[in-house]
């Protein structure tokens, strides 16, 4: 269950958003063989006097597999900053881009944690 959150300065034309969720999520799904149906996409769009920097941050936070290993998250996050730049016209140099693994027994879906037994 991939959660990302992409943090931008102004408002943005809502196709551009469209495209770059889109865009998120198809990347996510293709380099890991997750589920579309599985991933979030958040953009939440800051006023310029609520920032330091005017770089996009994102961060993506999912389950730890041992397929998501270091090359396809090299993968995802080189192509969604390469996507970024284009899209929003912003120098790539300047965009983090943070990845958390949770442990399974970290997350749950509709109040069923993924790594462990329920009570009944």
């Amino acid at each position: 269950m991939p959660v990302v959150k992409v943090e931008l300065v102004g408002k943005q034309d809502a196709a551009v958003k469209k495209e770059l969720m889109e865009y998120i999520a198809e990347q996510i799904s293709t380099v890991s063989n997750t589920p579309m149906q599985n991933i979030y996409v958040f953009i939440n769009e800051w006023d310029a006097e609520n920032v330091l920097r005017k770089d996009p941050v994102i961060t993506l936070d999912w389950v730890a597999k041992p397929d998501r290993d270091a090359a396809v998250k090299a993968e995802i996050m080189k192509n969604v900053v390469n996507k970024m730049e284009d899209l929003l016209g912003v120098d790539k140099s300047g965009i983090p881009f943070l990845i958390t693994d949770l442990p399974p027994d970290s997350v749950s879906v509709g109040g069923v944690a993924r790594g462990c037994s329920q009570p009944k």
